[in-house]
C-alpha cells in the first residue's frame, strides 16, 4: 500500500485531490482526514469502483483541461533595464582599454558603474558618427572600415598629429586632403598654406611636392649639416 498522508476536508477521500486515493493506496491512521473517510482497509470494494469512475472520468477530460490542472511554474520576475549587466569599476583607466567590461561589451557605462573620470559615455552610434560613418551603410554591407581607416576618419575630424612630413601613415593623406589649422603635425610635407606659409609660395603646380622638397631642407635638432 501506499506510504501517502493526506489531509482532506469535508470530502470522503475518493477525489482527486487525495494523495492516497489517486497513488491507488487507501488512507492510515497517520492521515489527517476531517470528513468520514470511506477510503480505508475494509472497504475495498467500495475504492475499486470509485477508482474505476475516477480514471473513466480523467481519460474523458480534454488534455488542455489535464494540463491546466498540473502545477504550473511561476513566471520569473522580469528583469530592471540594466540590471542584467554587470558595471564596472575603472579606477584609473577611464574607461578607454578593454580591462573595462563596458568597452569589452561595445556599450557605454551606465548608472551602476563606479568608474572615475569615464570616458565611455557614448553609443557605439554616436561614435561612428564621429568618424563620419552612417550606421545604415554598415548594416547594408556599402562600409567596409579598417583600423587604418577608421584611424585616418577620426584624425580628419580633428587634424592628425604627425611627427614625420606628413606621409603615407598621415590621417589626411589617407584621406586625400592637404593638412589644415587643425592639424597639429610638426613638419608638415602636406600642407594647404595655412600653417607653413612658406610651404605654398614654394610649392609647385602638383602642390604636394613643393612642400615636401621644403620641408627635407629643415635639418633634425643635435645634427650638424652635412658639407660637400
Amino acid at each position: 500500500m501506499s506510504q501517502q498522508t493526506c489531509s482532506c476536508a469535508d470530502r470522503n477521500c475518493f477525489h482527486g485531490g487525495c494523495a492516497c486515493f489517486t497513488n491507488e493506496g487507501v488512507c492510515s491512521k497517520d492521515c489527517k482526514c476531517r470528513a468520514k473517510c470511506k477510503n480505508i482497509l475494509g472497504n475495498e470494494k467500495t475504492i475499486t469502483k470509485q477508482f474505476a469512475e475516477y480514471n473513466q472520468a480523467a481519460a474523458a477530460q480534454p488534455a488542455s483541461d489535464q494540463a491546466a490542472a498540473q502545477p504550473q511554474p511561476k513566471p520569473l520576475p522580469e528583469l530592471e533595464p540594466g540590471s542584467a549587466r554587470q558595471p564596472c569599476h575603472c579606477a584609473s583607466s577611464k574607461c578607454q582599454n578593454f580591462y573595462c567590461r563596458c568597452v569589452r561589451a561595445n556599450l557605454p557605462c551606465f548608472e551602476r558603474c563606479d568608474c572615475k573620470d569615464c570616458g565611455n559615455t557614448k553609443t557605439h552610434e554616436e561614435k561612428l558618427q564621429d568618424l563620419g560613418i552612417k550606421v545604415e551603410d554598415l548594416a547594408s554591407g556599402s562600409t567596409v572600415m579598417t583600423r587604418g581607416k577608421a584611424q585616418a576618419a577620426k584624425e580628419s575630424a580633428v587634424g592628425c598629429k604627425c611627427q614625420t612630413e606628413c606621409a603615407s601613415r598621415c590621417g589626411c593623406v589617407r584621406r586625400n586632403i592637404k593638412c589644415t589649422s587643425k592639424c597639429k603635425c610638426q613638419v608638415c610635407g602636406n600642407d594647404d598654406g595655412s600653417r607653413f606659409p612658406a610651404n605654398k609660395s614654394k610649392a609647385g603646380s602638383g602642390g604636394q611636392g613643393g612642400t615636401r622638397s621644403s620641408s627635407r631642407a629643415v635639418e633634425p635638432a643635435g645634427k650638424r649639416p652635412k658639407h660637400g
